[in-house]
């Protein structure tokens, strides 16, 4: 059991690694007075992600060899699902809005958790997506993407 955690560990710092590398990649448009704080946060969560790997790994190689999961590919399936979802989130952000993509994305990431409850599926995508709204525009003063297309 503890084998499968290692390995499940191991994949996760991967893919976290690979997100921030779209985040470092990203920093090329930021002017240079504004690049310290997200630059100083990037390379700790590299440093830190790096760290877990290594342990992950050292774990992974000292624990003995136990029978093939037959839920790794299942696993690994709903891991790259998701992170396609996170994709198509963040493509959409700009297409359709902050607040209609935070809603769809929001409720179906409910529904992959396989939530059915009705009122919680309706509650809380809304109550997040203007909790963040406000806290963004009103709070930290950054402007949302709205849609190109309804002239916000």
């Amino acid at each position: 059991m503890q084998r499968k955690k290692s390995l499940y560990d191991i994949l996760i710092c991967i893919g976290v690694l690979v997100f921030l590398c779209g985040f470092i990649a990203q920093l090329g448009g930021v002017s240079k007075e504004s690049k310290g704080y997200p630059l100083f946060l990037i390379v700790c969560s590299v440093l830190l992600t790096v760290a877990l790997l290594a342990k992950s790994i050292r774990n992974y190689k000292r624990e003995e060899a136990l029978e093939k999961d037959p839920n790794f590919v299942k696993t690994l399936l709903v891991i790259i699902s998701y992170a396609i979802l996170i994709a198509a989130y963040i493509f959409l952000m700009d297409k359709i809005g902050y607040i209609i993509a935070t809603l769809l994305f929001v409720v179906v990431s409910l529904l992959f958790l396989k939530v059915r409850s009705i009122p919680l599926l309706i509650l809380l995508p809304v109550g997040l997506t203007a909790s963040m709204y406000f806290l963004f525009t009103k709070f930290l003063l950054v402007t949302l993407p709205g849609a190109a297309w309804f002239g916000f």
